[in-house]
């Protein structure tokens, strides 16, 4: 069996439909799950421990899909920074302050 991960010199990494970013959240969000598997598989049923893992590997892989089809290849990069930068500049000092030291 063979996976088509790369469409052509130059464009980004792109397996199942995914983009480069989002493989890697899915796969994150895939690990993640493996660790809670290990955890709760001490505190709770085996069935209980499967039915949460599966659901949070599916959840991840989803939101994964979930963000490549909304914000495309660069466009959570661009949506973060967004969310970064100032709506407004706002000085605290007087004009007329400003006007006597010049």
């Amino acid at each position: 069996m063979t996976y088509k991960t790369n469409k052509g010199v130059g464009k980004s990494f792109e397996f199942k439909g995914l983009r480069t970013r989002y493989v890697f959240i899915a796969l994150g969000g895939i690990v993640v799950s493996i660790f809670f598997y290990f955890i709760l598989g001490l505190l709770l049923p085996f069935g209980l421990t499967i039915s949460i893992v599966i659901g949070c590997s599916i959840g991840s892989v989803a939101c994964a899909y979930y963000m490549n089809y909304h914000f495309g290849e660069t466009g959570l990069k661009f949506s973060m920074a967004q969310k970064k930068t100032y709506h407004r500049i706002q000085m605290n000092v007087r004009i007329y302050k400003l006007i006597s030291i010049i």
